[in-house]
């Protein structure tokens, strides 16, 4: 009956033996006999209220680890697998767990790495839109990862880098519209136009810019055609008709730029 985990009915036959009051050698086997199995009846009930506690906490961490696990906590549900291994470390659900918990883990920081790398090309290429795009694909990959540290610092450095290069580009197009400008005014029009293109470069949706290329513009193409009726007239032998369309021509540039023209 000890044998199939019987404790009681054993020891139950155990009292009916001493009860027969057996001669003392006997009665002293039957009595550390006894001892024995009531003591191992003890151990057994113990294991057994130990067992309880143990599934009962398990059933309270299970579902936690599905919690974490479902919102992507995947550190914080290894936790979780972890403290309910170290109850019950033969428990054939939580290893399962642990080694797909595992997989996953290091699946998503191969890929974090490799993002973290990327966004760092980007960053050195000078390419900061797209460098914090790949940032942040991989903070949402890996919101809890060792890496991010290194990802946030990534993104600092990266956005830093793009503002100091936002108010150099801001610096150059400034400079350029402001040379393009004084160029105009001194009658320097093919000099504006390369200023202004060279600033349209940097800013292609700057309507201020786009206005001035199309002033310029037409103060070209009306200098061009006041120089070529001046030429047909040259060429025709009317001499004094070229010159005074050339003095028209220098008349409306001079209008056009806001200065007098002598008379």
């Amino acid at each position: 009956m000890r044998a199939n985990g019987d404790f009681p009915q054993s020891l139950a036959k155990f009292d009916q033996a001493l009860a027969l009051n057996p001669p003392e050698p006997e009665l002293s086997a039957l009595r550390n006999a006894r001892a024995r199995i009531q003591s191992e009846f003890e151990a057994a009930q113990a294991e057994q209220a130990r067992q309880q506690q143990i599934s009962q906490q398990l059933s309270l961490l299970k579902p936690q680890i599905a919690e974490l696990r479902q919102k992507g906590e995947l550190q914080a549900s290894l936790a979780r697998v972890q403290e309910g291994l170290a109850l019950r470390p033969d428990e054939p659900d939580l290893q399962a767990l642990q080694q797909q918990l595992q997989t996953e883990i290091q699946t998503i920081r191969t890929r974090s790495e490799q993002l973290l790398s990327q966004a760092e090309q980007l960053r050195q290429g000078g390419q900061y839109a797209e460098s914090l795009g790949i940032i942040s694909q991989a903070l949402a990959l890996n919101p809890e990862g060792a890496e991010l540290a290194s990802l946030r610092e990534l993104r600092t450095q990266v956005m830093r880098a793009q503002l100091q290069e936002q108010a150099e580009r801001s610096r150059k197009i400034t400079a350029l519209s402001t040379k393009a400008e004084t160029e105009r005014q001194q009658g320097q029009l093919r000099d504006s136009l390369d200023s202004i293109d060279q600033a349209l470069a940097l800013a292609p949706d700057s309507a201020p810019l786009q206005a001035l290329r199309q002033q310029v513009d037409e103060q070209i193409q009306r200098a061009q055609g006041f120089l070529e009726q001046a030429r047909q007239a040259e060429q025709a032998g009317e001499l004094s008709t070229s010159l005074a369309l050339i003095e028209q021509g220098l008349q409306s540039l001079a209008t056009s730029l806001g200065t007098a023209w002598p008379a």
